[in-house]
């Protein structure tokens, strides 16, 4: 019996080293698996902190896009209200041309009545500068007088010959009067 004891005993060994054995593999195993655990958790931490950050970021990007589609908004609308301006502007432009066109025709009209006024003026002052220049210089009609007065020239009483009217000159219109009849 004592061999059977002995065999016994030494399965019961052979069975403890290899409890044992699977005791310390897995005892490794669970020391492995604890490490993982933990960086697993660190790891998890760190991506947590990753997502706030990043959650916090995608906040601030919102709030920036938000704002950048409000400015464009904004800066469309003064585009619109500047070109709704410049069509304005351009309308009133046009309407300032024909209205420069028109009075520039005008202008010419003027112009030429302008001129033809002058010339009609100038015509006038050349006429009334000949009816203020003597027909005979002074020299002409002393010597016409001259003449006349060597001259028996029979009178024609006439009424139009007033009376403080020279003798001389009353020959001269008699003259006159004979060859206009």
């Amino acid at each position: 019996m004592k061999d059977k004891e002995s065999d016994e005993l030494r399965e019961v060994k052979e069975e403890v080293s290899i409890l044992a054995g699977k005791l310390a593999v897995a005892q490794a195993t669970m020391k492995l698996l604890e490490d993982t655990l933990t960086t697993a958790k660190n790891a998890l931490s760190l991506l947590a902190e990753e997502k706030k950050e990043m959650e916090t970021g995608k906040k601030n990007i919102e709030i920036e896009l938000q704002k950048t589609i409000e400015q464009r908004d904004e800066s469309q609308s003064r585009v619109f209200k500047l070109e709704s301006d410049v069509e304005g502007l351009e309308g009133s432009c046009r309407e300032m041309r024909l209205k420069i066109e028109d009075y520039q025709a005008k202008e010419d009209r003027w112009k030429e009545k302008e001129a033809e006024l002058l010339s009609s003026y100038n015509s006038l002052l050349m006429k009334v500068k000949e009816a203020e220049e003597p027909l005979l210089s002074a020299s002409q009609l002393r010597t016409l007088m001259e003449k006349l007065r060597g001259t028996e020239i029979p009178l024609v009483e006439s009424e139009d010959l007033e009376s403080h009217i020279s003798a001389d000159v009353k020959k001269l219109f008699s003259v006159i009067g004979s060859f206009t009849d």
